[in-house]
């Protein structure tokens, strides 16, 4: 009670995992020909039309094949709470500790040997996600009326370990 007034309210929490991730790979390969293409058609009275096409060609030695990626990997563990005024208006909020992985890997095969590189980093961290909302405490065709304002997230995170990735063989 505030005053004559009746205040009711309601508290939820639940624990959230979330998982993140994204990436990239790219292939670039070089290869150098030398020789001709010829691409065209004939006409005999005897046969007609005929396609002419006629291709010669040498591989050069060298060239190159690379592969390159990276990605990252987040994990969240953590509660959410949700307190409301009558549920019809009220604050939520996610508290989650994190870890994050990084990777970067890059391998170039020129002729017969093969040459790979690669590190990867682990960062922690702390992040809270925020908001407020706003119900109608009625329902309209099947649908409670609702808004709801995300505040920027907060978020501290901290540098744990590095190492190398092996090369491939």
């Amino acid at each position: 009670m505030v005053g004559p007034v009746p205040v009711v309210v309601s508290v939820k929490l639940t624990l959230v995992l979330k998982a993140q991730a994204n990436g990239r790979i790219q292939v670039d390969v070089q290869k150098d020909v030398s020789g001709t293409v010829q691409v065209g058609t004939e006409y005999s009275k005897a046969t007609g039309w005929e396609s002419d096409a006629d291709a010669d060609g040498t591989t050069l030695p060298g060239g190159r094949a690379e592969v390159s990626g990276q990605g990252e990997l987040r994990t969240m563990l953590g509660p959410e709470a949700n307190v409301g005024l009558y549920d019809t208006v009220g604050v939520t909020a996610f508290f989650g500790p994190y870890l994050r992985a990084t990777a970067q890997y890059s391998e170039q095969l020129p002729g017969t040997t093969v040459q790979g590189s690669g590190e990867w980093q682990l960062h922690g961290g702390l992040t809270l996600e925020s908001s407020l909302y706003v119900q109608l405490p009625f329902v309209i065709i099947g649908n409670r009326p609702s808004k709801q304002i995300n505040f920027p997230p907060v978020t501290r995170e901290w540098f744990i370990t590095k190492g190398r990735l092996p090369a491939g063989t």
